[in-house]
This record gives structure tokens, C-alpha cells and sequence, in this order.
């Protein structure tokens, strides 16, 4: 048996083993899975390509979909605590008052959560229990939250994320996330197509008629013939693996109290990655300027903020430093010279200094924090703007590289036939 042979067997085996811990673990994609695959399934076989744009339309649509359910629930459920609490209601009946209006999934986390407050849960717990897919970021701020008795701040601050998020996903993107891999699938498929069916033919023709095919051909072919199983088991492992996990990691809610292996690897390759590193590290300040203001504001000590700013949903390289940050403050040394040599920022440093500025951290914080929010929101639209054009460009060069590989053979045979057809 052959290297390719074995390399081939392991990766079908590690595609098997992965759809089979899915459709274990979801038992629900087994009955979606009996239904929708044989169809998509035939579509592929007897539409070939739009086949298997039918398959990813309904995968995105499906992926889409989810996304923007589990958006709308964790909105409603924030905006209602948030109302009720507003309005001074007593929170356990007000949601099971709403929940009576409600339907389905709606009704059952809200029904879920005021039980859970009618039993004397906090309401972090409440909604650990109740909701168990509410995204980590905000169950970890209302836990903190709750032992500093800053709640509705909290929760405030919750909706102005939520809001936040739903004012950036009506913005016109210039391009769909999913059109570069959309491109490269299908120019993928072609490029296979024609190095299976085509391209060895013109080889032939070409070499029956004492011809070299054209250098670019020549160089795809040989990229082919050398790294053909690489770059197929690549993208195998791409589909069927890497995506799969993004897509689990993605619905998956983080646990701030305790991350698990993907949340750490994931933030570990984000906060070392350039340009995702200043997003990461712009993040987590921002989280972390915002609680320690509302601490501070709360008159918690220093030492008490730092405890439950730490235990926020923000990077896990990031929350290191909080750590270190908190046990060099604990054992004595000046808050400012700590935050300093801790990196958790020269901002929050200059906030802390009380030569520079004696007690009045609070509002330098909330300086800080209108900076950071800002900040973040105009890099972030100015480097989506940058990226995108980039990466078209390059889609563009790469889809060219392939239409001009499968032309030139055939300008060239031309050119040869009028050649020797001419006197």
C-alpha cells in the first residue's frame, strides 16, 4: 500500500469519526440528516455543480438561520429582565408573564428562568439553568455582577452589546462572508475536472505533435502530480472537519469559569495573530475599563473589582494578565506601576495613577471606555473594507490563474495548426 493510500484511508477515517461524534452528540441532525441528505445527495449527482451549490445554500441557510434565532432569544430575554427591572416589577412574575404571550423555545426559557428565580436562584444561575445556550460573555458579566450588586448596570450594558451587534448586522457588507468560499469550492472543482478529464489529453495531442503544453499549464500540472493528495485531503479535512468544529465551537457557549480545550486554543491563536491580536486585546480592555468603572462606581475596593473583572468572558491570554495584575496588587505593590508591568495596559495604568489623577478614576475609566467602543467600532469597519477588496483581488487572480491554464493549450494548438498549415 502506498503512502497517498494510507494517508487517504486516515483522513476518511478521521471525516467518519467526526460525523459519527456529531450525529451522536445532536441527535437531532439525524432525523434532518435522513431527510435532506439523500435528496441533496441525488441533487449532486444529476445537477453535478448546482448540486453542490443546493447543498451549501441549505447548509448556510440552516447555519444562518440558528445564528439569528439564538440572536433574537438572547435579546428578548435581556430586554424583558432589563424592563422588568426598570420598572421595579418583580422579575420572576414578569417573566412568567411574558412568557404566557410566548410560543416554543420562547416560552420555555422564559417559563425556565422565572421558576428557577421562584426558587431562590440568583439570577445568574436562574439563566445558567434556564437558558443554557446564553452566550458566556453576557452570563459571566451578571455573575460577576451579582457579588459587586451592580445588576441592572449589567444588564444595560447587556442590551447596548446586543443592540450594538444588531445595528453592525444591518450594515451593507461590501462582500458576503460567503462568497470567497464559495469561489474557492467551486474553482476547486473545476480546477479537479479539468486535471482529471482535460489537461491530460492536451498532454497527449501536445506530445504527438512534438509541443510543449504552455508553462502555466505545465506549472499546474505539476503542482498537481506533487501535491495533488495534499491539497485534496486538505480540503477534505476542511469541509468535513475544520468546519464542523467551527460551526460547534461557534453554538457552543463559552464558560468563563472554566473555558474548554477549543475556547483556550482558539483565543490562544487569536491573541497571536496580528491583526486579530489588536481586536482581542481591544476587546477585553474595553470589557474590562466598562466593569472596573461600574465597580468603582459601586465604592467596591480595588482588590474586589479586580477579582470579578478577571473572571469575565474575555480572551484567556488577556485574563492571565488580570490574574497576575490581581495577585500584584494583593501583595501590596502600587496598582498603576502593577497594571503597567502586568500588560494589561498603559490606559488602565494612566486611570489608576493618582499622581497624575488623583481620585478621579472612575470618570477617566469612563473616558477610556467611550475611547475603546469607538475605537473599536471604526478599525473594525475600516479593516473590513481594506480586507475585502484584498481578498476579491486575490480570488480574482487565482480564478484568472486557473481560466487562463485551460485556455493557453487551446490559443496555442491554434497557433500551431495555422503554423504548419502556411507555406
Amino acid at each position: 500500500m502506498e503512502i497517498e493510500d494510507i494517508v487517504m484511508a486516515a483522513s476518511l477515517a478521521i471525516v467518519t469519526g467526526v460525523l459519527i461524534y456529531f450525529l451522536i452528540r445532536y441527535p437531532k441532525i439525524i432525523i434532518l440528516a435522513v431527510i435532506v441528505f439523500p435528496v441533496i445527495t441525488l441533487a449532486c449527482i444529476m445537477l453535478g455543480p448546482l448540486g453542490w451549490l443546493s447543498w451549501l445554500i441549505f447548509i448556510g441557510m440552516v447555519i444562518r438561520y440558528t445564528i439569528i434565532s439564538r440572536y433574537n432569544l438572547t435579546m428578548h430575554v435581556f430586554s424583558t429582565i432589563g424592563a422588568s427591572m426598570r420598572q421595579n416589577l418583580p422579575l420572576s412574575t414578569a417573566l412568567a408573564t411574558d412568557a404566557t404571550g410566548m410560543t416554543g423555545k420562547y416560552r420555555q426559557v422564559m417559563n425556565r428562568i422565572a421558576n428557577g428565580l421562584t426558587a431562590g436562584l440568583p439570577l445568574s444561575e436562574a439563566i445558567r439553568q434556564g437558558y443554557p445556550t446564553c452566550p458566556g460573555y453576557a452570563l459571566a458579566m451578571i455573575t460577576s455582577s451579582e457579588r459587586i450588586q451592580q445588576v441592572p448596570q449589567a444588564i444595560a450594558r447587556i442590551e447596548q452589546d446586543l443592540q450594538s451587534q444588531a445595528r453592525e448586522s444591518r450594515k451593507v457588507q461590501p462582500v458576503n462572508p460567503a462568497y470567497p468560499v464559495a469561489v474557492v469550492f467551486f474553482a476547486m472543482l473545476i480546477l479537479a475536472s479539468l486535471l482529471v478529464f482535460i489537461l491530460p489529453k492536451f498532454e497527449v495531442i501536445f506530445a504527438d505533435m512534438g509541443e510543449k503544453l504552455p508553462w502555466i499549464t505545465r506549472i499546474i500540472m505539476h503542482i498537481a502530480d506533487e501535491f495533488g493528495v495534499i491539497l485534496w485531503i486538505f480540503f477534505l479535512l476542511l469541509f468535513f472537519v475544520v468546519t464542523p468544529i467551527c460551526v460547534y465551537v461557534k453554538f457552543r457557549p463559552r464558560r468563563a469559569d472554566k473555558p474548554k480545550l477549543f475556547s483556550r486554543i482558539g483565543d490562544w491563536v487569536k491573541w497571536h495573530t496580528p491583526v486579530l491580536h489588536w481586536f482581542e486585546r481591544n476587546y477585553a480592555t474595553l470589557q474590562t475599563v466598562s466593569f472596573l468603572k461600574m465597580s468603582l462606581n459601586a465604592n467596591v475596593t480595588v482588590n474586589k473589582a479586580i477579582t470579578e473583572t478577571e473572571k469575565l468572558d474575555v480572551n484567556y491570554c488577556y485574563r492571565k494578565k488580570l490574574a497576575k495584575w490581581l495577585g500584584m496588587v494583593t501583595s501590596g505593590e502600587n496598582i498603576s506601576d502593577a497594571a503597567r508591568r502586568c500588560g494589561v495596559g498603559s490606559q488602565i495604568a494612566w486611570a489608576f495613577d493618582q499622581n497624575v489623577n488623583p481620585g478621579n478614576t472612575p470618570a477617566v475609566l469612563d473616558s477610556l471606555e467611550s475611547f475603546y467602543s469607538t475605537n473599536y467600532g471604526y478599525l473594525a469597519n475600516l479593516a473590513r473594507y481594506i480586507f475585502w477588496p484584498c481578498l476579491i483581488i486575490t480570488l480574482g487572480l487565482f480564478v484568472g490563474t486557473i481560466v487562463y491554464a485551460l485556455f493557453s493549450p487551446m490559443v496555442e494548438m491554434i497557433n500551431i495548426v495555422i503554423r504548419d498549415a502556411l507555406p
